[in-house]
């Protein structure tokens, strides 16, 4: 989805049944896409088809990722 400078996607973040906005992006942008939290970018895999190609094929390479803080803090509520 479209980003605004420095925050990124995170004013388009909803607080409430997130799965929804997400689902619309999918539909809109395809089974993966990728969304600017702050400083972070978060990929989003929306098929099972997805996930397994990713971990099937690629796994070696995103088994290790960082800590997803803005994510936790925007779910979290806090």
């Amino acid at each position: 989805p479209p980003t605004l400078p420095i925050v990124g996607n995170l004013h388009q973040m909803p607080t409430r049944d997130a799965h929804l906005q997400f689902e619309k992006w999918a539909r809109e942008y395809g089974p993966i896409y990728s969304l600017i939290l702050g400083t972070k970018t978060l990929i989003v895999l929306s098929t099972d088809k997805a996930v397994k190609d990713l971990l099937d094929k690629r796994s070696n390479i995103y088994s290790h990722r960082q800590e997803m803080y803005t994510g936790q803090m925007l779910y979290s509520g806090v």
